[in-house]
């Protein structure tokens, strides 16, 4: 597998702890402001943290991530919700919850 660049990408096991955690927090559902919040972190830290595993891992996006962090056992098969479940259930529309 090569990164983004012709680089060869880095294990999934080189990741920091801290991309672990936003990468798996990720996964669970939600935008990047919904995981800065459960992880007590800053919208700016989150963005920095998926860039740099985006890149350590030759993701092309945030979904490549996600499935690449899955397919190195990096996070849990389970974690991911099917079809965007977290998305769904917290937006609300003009007439109520989706």
């Amino acid at each position: 597998m090569t990164a983004a660049g012709g680089r060869a990408a880095t294990p999934a096991g080189q990741l920091t702890p801290a991309q672990k955690r936003v990468v798996a927090e990720f996964a669970r559902g939600g935008n990047r402001e919904d995981v800065a919040a459960r992880l007590r972190l800053s919208i700016h830290t989150v963005k920095a943290h998926l860039r740099k595993a985006s890149k350590r891992m030759g993701a092309t996006s945030t979904a490549h991530l996600v499935a690449l962090a899955i397919a190195h056992r990096l996070i849990p098969a389970g974690t991911a919700l099917p079809n965007g479940a977290a998305h769904t259930a917290t937006k609300t529309t003009p007439g109520g919850t989706r």
